[in-house]
């Protein structure tokens, strides 16, 4: 049972049911945060911008999600670094991958990422 309830099934707006059912396929958020997070406003629009940052722009998502996992260790959230986003397993994310990404240290450059993704990498190591 959870701590904090997830949000009742007659309080679910069409626009927090596909927000539910899109982290159900992509795997980050973990759809339970969504179902906790929906039950406010200010929660809603959190997940809303989460999508946002984390699946449009630019940089590739198998970055931003190793940028996102690399912060959560260093901030230690046991259940944060532990999510991992179907959508960046698809772009070729492994857990070897992950593992190699937090071995490293700060200051090293992680070689076999290009330039600008190893930038990206070290900056989210200034982050934590």
């Amino acid at each position: 049972m959870p701590r904090i309830d997830y949000i009742d099934d007659s309080k679910k707006t069409p626009q927090i049911a596909a927000m539910i059912e899109t982290a159900k396929k992509t795997g980050a958020p973990d759809p339970r945060v969504v179902s906790v997070m929906t039950r406010s406003e200010v929660g809603t629009a959190w997940v809303d911008c989460w999508n946002k940052v984390l699946y449009c722009g630019v940089l590739p998502h198998k970055l931003k999600e190793m940028c996102r996992i690399r912060i959560s260790v260093a901030h230690q959230c046991g259940y944060c670094s532990t999510v991992r986003s179907n959508v960046a397993k698809a772009e070729g994310l492994t857990e070897d991958m992950v593992d190699d990404l937090l071995r490293s240290l700060p200051n090293q450059q992680i070689s076999h990422y290009a330039r600008k993704s190893c930038a990206a990498l070290c900056r989210s190591f200034q982050t934590g």
